[in-house]
């Protein structure tokens, strides 16, 4: 299967690292951070080093299978990418980093990213593969402690 991104043009090799991580996302569903990836995988494959963690996420994010998302506190966070699926917003905690999938997004709004993505894409030439929004504030658990 050819990569797309990132200069990963060659076809690519099924190790079993990597498919474990796959598998990882594919069951989890969240927004991971390479630590929390690194942990679940050993239990499943307990040579697997953090090295290997960070360049298979960096490859899977190169050819779309992960989305990857830098929140506030600086660490990257991965999520599965659904291809077919709506992309939708995300809420990120500025005090703790946790990312939440907006799934309710307003039809309006909808609307409006679609038109405007089609308005750009026809006045500079831009090809848009996905929109990215982010609302940031802060979680439950934060506002609480705050």
């Amino acid at each position: 299967m050819p990569g797309r991104g990132h200069g990963w043009r060659r076809r690519w090799r099924m190790t079993g690292p990597r498919a474990c991580i796959m598998d990882i996302f594919r069951k989890h569903r969240g927004h991971l951070t390479a630590e929390e990836v690194y942990e679940m995988a050993r239990r499943f494959y307990p040579g697997i080093g953090i090295a290997t963690v960070y360049r298979n996420l960096d490859f899977l994010t190169g050819i779309d299978f992960l989305n990857k998302y830098i929140s506030p506190d600086g660490k990257a966070r991965y999520e599965y990418r659904e291809h077919g699926k709506e992309e939708h917003p995300h809420f990120i905690c500025k005090n703790c980093g946790r990312i939440l999938n907006i799934e309710d997004m307003d039809e309006d709004l909808k609307r409006l990213l679609k038109r405007e993505k089609e308005r750009i894409e026809k006045k500079h030439g831009f090809m848009i593969d996905e929109i990215q929004l982010r609302f940031l504030g802060l979680c439950n658990e934060c506002n609480k402690r705050r």
